[in-house]
């Protein structure tokens, strides 16, 4: 390998710090996809509900975080992805409210709830953050990576049953940061720009 073949890398590495403590300093989670009906996206947090007329379908929601059989029949959700180191802890506090009570018209099958969905190399985790009828509403979520690797995770806020009932989520402290989905593409650019220079310098 040439010395100049060297600093190019060097600076290569150099530019994708930059871009990678840009999006760390940056004031919205650029990287983070809402849909639905949403209030806020700052690194304060955002709030989902499934206020009408914006909530989603029960299938746009599935069709966006790409899992089935999710049940409900209109939401809110956000996704993104985050790079974890082994043993990296995946967290965020959540709030979970709603104006569904227990009436005469309604019954166990259709309660409310918020829910967190996770993709990591061949593992696929799903969890009930709380149900409209759960005494406690909300907590904090931690999720433990086994290896390194993309974590793709989504996160959302489902009205089941009765349409006139409304439920919100709070999701805020999301940790890791994720970065900005254009650092991402750029860095990405980067590495491939310098495996290309090397192999044509080969």
């Amino acid at each position: 390998m040439k010395v100049n073949d060297t600093k190019k890398e060097i600076n290569v590495k150099r530019i994708a710090m930059i871009v990678l403590f840009m999006g760390l300093n940056t004031g919205a989670m650029a990287s983070i996809l809402p849909m639905g009906s949403y209030i806020g996206q700052t690194v304060d947090g955002i709030t989902l509900t499934t206020n009408r007329p914006d909530a989603a379908s029960n299938q746009e929601v599935e069709n966006f975080l790409g899992i089935s059989s999710l049940g409900g029949v209109e939401g809110s959700a956000i996704k993104g992805a985050i790079y974890l180191e082994k043993d990296q802890v995946f967290s965020f506090d959540w709030d979970f409210s709603t104006s569904w009570s227990v009436g005469s018209y309604k019954s166990a099958d259709y309660v409310d709830f918020s829910f967190v969905n996770l993709n990591f190399q061949s593992t696929d985790v799903f969890s009930t953050l709380a149900l409209a009828s759960d005494t406690t509403k909300n907590g904090k979520f931690e999720w433990t990576a086994t290896q390194a690797g993309l974590l793709n995770f989504g996160i959302g806020v489902m009205d089941v049953g009765s349409i006139n009932d409304d439920s919100s989520l709070v999701i805020s402290n999301i940790n890791p940061v994720p970065l900005p989905a254009a650092a991402w593409l750029f860095m990405s650019a980067l590495v491939g720009f310098a495996g290309f220079r090397r192999k044509a310098n080969s």
